[in-house]
């Protein structure tokens, strides 16, 4: 890094941060952007973070877009996980690998080393892709919890909502004002 130049960064974490090169783009470093096993989801949210990060234009609209998960859809929230060896080597219940080959071997899939599974947090526990029927059964406080740890990586801590809205979490609930 002592050799590279570039314009701006912003440091995230020891071994993380972004840079926005002499021509413009940005590279990113760390582990924080590498994970070949998060969703779209997460790097959508990571993305927008980092550019508004490094054209400082954060403010609570713009968090406000992060929190809305209704502008994303349902291959957005799939994650992936793959087997890094036999089905009888797994030894914990309680893994999650033993858990998403046991639900493979339900739809067909043979688990075997090297096996990947696409899969996404919904409001029973993680399900198979292949399980999942639409968007309403994903877990909207665990994405909502992804939005609030990247702003806290970015130290923007002052933006990060708790929770989310009822009316979200429960698409039944209405507003006072829907309700009157």
């Amino acid at each position: 890094m002592d050799k590279d130049t570039f314009k701006e960064g912003v440091w995230i974490q020891i071994g993380n941060y972004i840079l926005r090169n002499l021509d413009g783009s940005v590279t990113k470093h760390g582990s924080t952007f590498k994970s070949k096993s998060r969703s779209r989801f997460y790097n959508k949210v990571l993305d927008r973070l980092a550019d508004a990060r490094l054209n400082n234009t954060i403010n609570s609209t713009f968090v406000d877009k992060l929190y809305n998960l209704e502008e994303y859809i349902l291959e957005d929230f799939i994650m992936r996980r793959s087997m890094n060896r036999g089905y009888d080597d797994y030894k914990s219940d309680t893994d999650l690998m033993v858990n998403l080959m046991n639900q493979g071997k339900k739809v067909g899939i043979e688990p075997s080393e090297g096996t990947t599974f696409f899969y996404a947090k919904t409001k029973e526990g993680y399900k198979l892709k292949e399980t999942i029927k639409n968007i309403e059964e994903i877990d909207i406080t665990y994405y909502w919890d992804t939005v609030s740890n990247l702003l806290k990586k970015f130290g923007l801590e002052d933006y990060v909502k708790k929770k989310p809205p009822l009316t979200m979490l429960d698409k039944k609930q209405q507003s006072l004002a829907e309700w009157i």
